[in-house]
């Protein structure tokens, strides 16, 4: 595992986290402006994931935004740099937010994920994530293909019957 530190993510890494946005979502990517304004939101998070290791000191490997309101959670977006994946980054970033929306009273939380997308669908499912629903052909690729989004979502808390 590469070792990181986490770090709130600020309007001067916006231009870093973007540029690692485009590396991570190839023609589907946020530019500075719009994770400005992702950052901007109401209960908005953006945490990024800087290396500590010798040589690569300082280097953001990992990138999660997301939002805690009325007790809902949701990951906005969530990206590995491509070098860096597979060594439990993505992990680390998820226990932060799972964590920082514990302490915000979030009773569960829900992400989008490309249905193509197997290793982060594997990811999802062994951090306690659940399929709650699909919205077909969202998600544009290359050549004017479409992939449809799976909704996750995972509890935080018990629901009470």
């Amino acid at each position: 595992m590469i070792p990181v530190r986490l770090q709130p993510i600020g309007p001067a890494d916006l231009d870093r986290i973007a540029a690692l946005h485009a590396k991570c979502f190839p023609g589907e990517s946020w530019d500075r402006q719009a994770l400005g304004e992702v950052m901007a939101m109401p209960g908005a998070g953006a945490w990024q994931a800087v290396s500590a290791a010798r040589g690569r000191i300082g280097e953001t490997m990992g990138f999660v935004f997301d939002t805690a309101i009325a007790g809902q959670g949701e990951i906005l977006t969530i990206g590995i740099a491509p070098l860096a994946r597979r060594q439990g980054i993505a992990r680390v970033l998820l226990e932060n937010l799972f964590e920082r929306h514990r302490k915000m009273k979030v009773a569960a939380i829900t992400l989008e994920v490309a249905q193509d997308n197997i290793a982060a669908q594997r990811l999802y499912e062994s951090e306690g994530f659940q399929i709650a629903g699909r919205r077909p052909a969202y998600y544009r690729r290359s050549g004017g293909a479409s992939v449809d989004a799976w909704i996750l979502r995972r509890m935080l808390v018990e629901e009470r019957s």
